[in-house]
């Protein structure tokens, strides 16, 4: 009882309510494939199917705002919510281009200071510098500096898969155009131009009616994000209700054509009487269960093509999220610090830094300074109480040398990590630069320790103590594990041992 009247609160609440984009989401869906003049009951339910989507996708970026200890969301929160759709982030990565593109040409005509170009190509010239103009995301820097010299020539795989599916839907929209008339197309290129932001910024607040901390900052390009990102769902859902549509109609078509309702299929008929030839006939592969064909006598015509209703709307919104958790849950996890995983982060973030502070705190406390000069050397004799104050600051100051060395790669690499969580490219190249510093650390460490001992211990590794094992053995482990990181043995490179992009 309680869920019939909440049923029932919720269609009341639903009738009531103003919808503000009926016009234009009935012209986005008829350039889509939908026809010309939708179910009203479709139009509502996309609409708000949309807007529960975009305030979900807006309380997350929010969500990720004050993570950052922003005030507002961003662009960049917008995008790293569905970063996971590369389609979908390149063809808004286009948009935003473009829209960049349209605003300096009109802040260039708003100064008045336009000089008349009489070059020959150089109105080229002008339309491929527009159009080599991108968007970068914060997470795909590909350089440590902040200036990095242009190239006229850079073209990576986003802007050639944007390109593409450029290219695939304007072949839809001519397959889709090739038959109009005049007037037809007119209304084609008119239902195109429909948007949800374009000169509606007040009406868009009003759709999706935000509370105050959750609203954008004026004059930012989130709106036009987020109305960008509706036209995408809108798209969806009717691609996919089309879909869902199609796969019912051909379901019924092969559901009625499979027999006749009168006669059923064709059968054999042997041993009653007839020619020979017409039983080989029967019993050749191509006459064998043959269906009848199709007459209108006994099924009705053909559907013509019909409205989506909103039944194939919510099944494609079903599928669709029922499709995203499935991809989602098959993804695989991805670490905050994929430049260094598994061992190597066990090693590089947690044992050595410890290995480096323990002798500090032995040098400084436990069992001593002198006990720690005196365990350089193995000789198998007991260290003295004491030692003299020149070899007592020495040792302590060796020590803080162990705890800056110690402190210096834990905080370092944790703030990689921490800075760069979805730039695995950068991180490595940070970590490469320590580790590269580390590894000569290393050998200079091991060269004196070995050359400082006595001759008669050199090599004679079974008299060797803790702390010559610690010098020597533990820190050529730690060059060998270093060098093995850097020929990417046991995990990805994404920076080291890959392709350079051309200079121009």
């Amino acid at each position: 009882m309680a869920t019939t009247t909440k049923k029932l609160q919720a269609s009341d609440m639903s009738s009531h309510r103003e919808y503000k984009y009926s016009q234009e989401i009935s012209q986005m869906m008829f350039v889509f494939g939908e026809i010309q003049d939708p179910n009203q009951e479709t139009v509502n339910l996309v609409e708000d199917i949309v807007r529960s989507q975009l305030i979900e996708l807006i309380i997350q970026a929010r969500t990720l705002a004050n993570k950052r200890g922003a005030r507002h969301a961003s662009a960049e929160d917008l995008i790293f919510l569905i970063r996971h759709d590369r389609a979908k982030v390149n063809r808004l990565r286009t948009y935003l281009s473009w829209k960049d593109v349209r605003k300096h040409a009109k802040d260039s005509d708003n100064s008045g200071g336009v000089e008349e170009i009489t070059e020959d190509g150089a109105d080229d010239k002008l339309a491929a510098k527009a159009q080599k103009i991108t968007i970068k995301l914060p997470w795909e820097i590909m350089n440590m500096f902040s200036d990095v010299l242009p190239t006229d020539d850079e073209e990576d795989e986003d802007d050639i898969e944007a390109h593409e599916a450029s290219i695939l839907r304007l072949k839809e929209a001519d397959d889709a155009t090739r038959d109009m008339t005049r007037e037809e197309y007119q209304h084609y290129s008119e239902c195109r131009q429909a948007s949800f932001t374009w000169r509606k910024a007040k009406r868009f607040r009003e759709f999706l009616s935000l509370p105050s901390h959750l609203e954008f900052k004026t004059g930012d390009e989130t709106v036009d994000i987020v109305g960008f990102l509706a036209f995408e769902m809108v798209r969806s859902l009717t691609i996919a209700g089309l879909e869902v549509k199609k796969a019912l109609e051909d379901m019924r078509a092969s559901h009625h054509s499979g027999s006749s309702p009168v006669l059923g299929k064709r059968k054999t008929q042997h041993g009653l009487g007839g020619d020979a030839k017409r039983m080989r006939r029967e019993e050749s592969p191509e006459h064998e269960d043959q269906p009848l064909p199709v007459c209108s006598l006994f099924l009705p015509p053909p559907e013509a093509h019909t409205a989506l209703g909103p039944e194939h709307i919510q099944d494609a919104f079903a599928r669709m999220q029922g499709d995203w958790a499935q991809q989602f849950e098959q993804m695989p996890l991805i670490s905050d610090f994929p430049a260094l995983p598994g061992f190597y982060q066990l090693l590089f973030l947690h044992i050595e830094p410890i290995s480096t502070v323990m002798p500090a705190i032995m040098a400084w406390w436990q069992p001593g300074a002198a006990w720690f000069h005196h365990e350089l050397i193995p000789d198998g004799t007991a260290a003295p109480a004491t030692a003299d104050p020149r070899t007592t600051m020495a040792i302590w100051q060796l020590g803080n040398c162990y705890l800056l060395l110690g402190l210096l790669s834990t905080f370092v690499f944790r703030a990689v990590r921490d800075a760069l969580p979805s730039n695995p490219a950068v991180q490595e190249r940070i970590l490469g630069a320590s580790f590269a510093a580390l590894a000569l650390a290393d050998v200079t460490h091991v060269l004196w320790s070995f050359v400082g001992l006595p001759d008669e211990l050199k090599f004679a590794v079974a008299r060797w103590n803790s702390m010559t094992h610690g010098n020597i053995t533990f820190t050529l482990f730690l060059f060998a594990m270093r060098i093995a990181w850097f020929l990417g043995i046991g995990r990805t490179r994404y920076y080291f041992g890959q392709r350079k992009s051309k200079a121009a």
